[in-house]
């Protein structure tokens, strides 16, 4: 890099204190999923540019340097992310370049002059200081330029230029001490234009006025009545000028101090010097970093405010985060009634609790799932399973006979649906009463919450996709989650535990050829009460992915019951057991319908998921835990808190 460029990158020349940054960021976040749940402009848990409808929204700049990367107090040169490999070594190494969707969406923002939300991670070297937060959001930045340049390993890289929209604010990521950057009052306009002629879109590069800058294009470079093309002068202070390759006949800037070189990858002069000209020590020149444009603002702010409401709810905008109105930092919603600042420190607390869903609400989504054609009939595609039915009560029931794919003549286990009706759930102590119970339950007499599936503690860690309280024994679903006694459990927990306790009683009755009660207890061994309840909340967006309920811990019958929102509950092989053609069942829950699987195998070799269907949905599923596995202190609590309280029998279900 020259001299002059230096300066203007890395304020060199500037006195200032040495590691000490001149302000703080706008919105910040120590966790990735905290920082995608509250950006509405960044929300890619994993690559570095936030897509929506193949325009760029949010750009993350972090550890991955790529060649010539700068930063400036106006202006970022960095590479389109993607097309990066993990090496042996545990490094991420560019083999491909980026994906087109990526280049396509980066160019629609250039085009549409939109600007993207930049984000600092922890690890972006070029800041002069460390950065107070995992995540720092720098602010709106506009996509000026777009080229292509080749690494050392001849990869192609897509390096965007980008400049701060607000020119006028402060760089919070200056040092202390420096000097303000100052520019030319003349920048370009922001707004491209689509010729008449050729509809091919260009910049105002010029002063005297626009022109089509398409060398194929029959009006290319017609200026304005009166304009002479040796008067032209460029329409910005520090304009890198243009020059058009004789291949390919497209123009390019110059923008290395080295000279001048094709910037478009599909010529074969692309990326060409003359002879002496070394690419390792290629420089950006004075006039590309000092280039301006006159941005269009963002008609978003760069901090999003809270959520307004009359009434709260569990649509998909109140599952998002939000950033906290004290201390900037993103926070996720880890609790079903409320928002709490995720920051150390922070009391701010944002209460929100949920509104009561009706159920004629959840009959109009059930009509519009049955018009899925997927969705409103059960869905067998294996030899695997076969179907059959049965009555329990006053409950039709659908049954699935799934074969142990290692022995097609044997059984892994079964699948009972219990389907519930608008009679039977609007009896008393039914699931339409269970259904305006935990809503006024949740958030006052216990909480559900979100806790964290992987990589607990790290800037990394994931809550989960619904929110949790465990009953009874102490049960680790996915995470650990901490169980309250059943003695202090609300009265429509045990109601639906005795419901599942019937309905787990029928089906492995069912599932050894019995309709009605054996003769003896000796027929039916293996048949142990539920010792435990796991409640599930669901809000709009939320679902549980592919898992089995095959723990060491755990005994072979698991029954669920529905409340609200319908869902789609799918099984298929594990990957271990069949690598194609997985999927083998798939069926449709409605409210107050229970589930009931049993069989041991059923988990070792298959697994299941629910994706709901709306936006409210709970769910209750029953285990037991086996005592014998557990830990002496650990058991000890299992059976306190397992213990069924004299009350509930008084709840105990005949199928009626």
């Amino acid at each position: 890099m020259n001299d002059s460029a230096m300066d203007i990158a890395m304020d060199i020349d500037s006195p200032m204190d040495a590691g000490i940054l001149s302000g703080e960021p706008p919105v910040w976040a120590e966790k990735r999923q905290a920082l995608c749940d509250a950006l509405p402009y960044f929300k890619s848990h994993q690559g570095s540019l936030y897509t929506s409808k193949l325009v760029a929204k949010g750009i993350l700049i972090d550890g991955e340097l790529s060649i010539r990367d700068i930063l400036t107090q106006d202006v970022i040169i960095t590479a389109l992310g993607g097309g990066r490999v993990k090496s042996p070594e545990g490094k991420m190494t560019r083999t491909r370049e980026a994906s087109s969707t990526l280049f396509k969406s980066a160019t629609a923002a250039m085009q549409q002059g939109l600007p993207v939300g930049v984000v600092a991670g922890e690890k972006y070297s070029l800041i002069g200081a460390p950065v107070p937060h995992a995540y720092n959001v720098l602010g709106w930045f506009t996509i000026t330029d777009m080229w292509a340049e080749r690494d050392a390993d001849d990869i192609v890289l897509h390096k965007l230029r980008l400049e701060k929209t607000d020119k006028s604010a402060p760089s919070w990521w200056a040092l202390k001490g420096s000097v303000p950057q100052t520019v030319g009052e003349r920048s370009y306009p922001a707004v491209r234009r689509p010729c008449k002629s050729c509809q091919e879109e260009s910049k105002q590069v010029f002063a005297q006025g626009w022109a089509c800058l398409n060398p194929i294009c029959r009006d290319h470079f017609v200026l304005p009545d009166g304009e002479i093309i040796s008067d032209l002068e460029y329409a910005a202070d520090n304009a890198a000028p243009l020059a058009w390759c004789m291949d390919c006949m497209q123009p390019s800037k110059t923008i290395f101090a080295q000279g001048w070189t094709c910037l478009r990858k599909e010529c074969s002069s692309a990326f060409e010097f003359p002879q002496g000209i070394d690419k390792r020590n290629l420089t950006y020149s004075q006039e590309i970093l000092m280039e301006r444009t006159a941005c269009v603002a963002s008609t978003q702010p760069i901090r999003p405010d809270l959520p307004v409401f009359e009434q709260a709810s569990t649509s998909i905008e109140f599952r998002c985060g939000i950033v906290c109105p004290q201390c900037h930092g993103c926070s996720r919603r880890r609790d079903w009634d409320r928002w709490v600042c995720e920051t150390d420190g922070c009391d701010f607390v944002y209460h929100a609790p949920p509104e009561l869903f009706t159920l004629a609400d959840v009959g109009k989504e059930v009509s519009d799932a049955q018009m899925r054609k997927t969705f409103k009939n059960n869905f067998v595609r294996s030899p695997n399973v076969e179907s059959f039915s049965k009555k329990f009560g006053v409950y039709s029931v659908e049954g699935f006979s799934i074969k142990d794919p290692s022995c097609m003549t044997a059984q892994a286990g079964t699948v009972h649906v219990f389907r519930a009706t608008d009679k039977i759930n609007s009896r008393a102590g039914g699931a339409d009463q269970m259904w305006h119970e935990i809503h006024d339950a949740a958030g006052r007499s216990f909480t559900l919450s979100r806790n964290p599936v992987r990589t607990p503690g790290h800037k990394t860690e994931v809550l989960t996709r619904h929110f949790q309280q465990n009953w009874g024994a102490p049960y680790k679903f996915v995470v650990n989650v901490l169980s309250k006694s059943f003695s202090d459990a609300p009265d429509f927990i045990l109601r639906a535990l005795m419901r599942m306790s019937w309905a787990g009683h029928k089906a492995v009755w069912s599932n050894r050829g019995y309709q009605s009660p054996p003769a003896s207890d000796d027929e039916l061994d293996g048949l142990t009460p539920f010792n435990e309840l796991l409640s599930l909340g669901y809000m709009e967006g939320d679902c549980i992915s592919y898992h089995d309920d095959g723990e060491g811990t755990l005994g072979p019958t698991v029954a669920t019951m529905s409340l609200g929102s319908p869902a789609l509950m799918s099984f298929r092989m594990k990957k271990k057991v069949a690598k194609d053609e997985r999927e083998v069942l798939k069926l449709p829950i409605y409210h107050g319908d229970i589930v009931v699987m049993h069989g041991e195998d059923i988990h070792k070799y298959f697994e299941h998921k629910v994706d709901p269907l709306g936006k409210r949905r709970f769910a209750l599923t029953s285990r037991y835990i086996d005592l014998d596995t557990l830990d002496p202190v650990t058991r000890e609590e299992a059976e306190k808190k397992g213990a069924i309280p004299g009350h509930a029998i008084k709840w105990a279900y005949d199928g009626q």
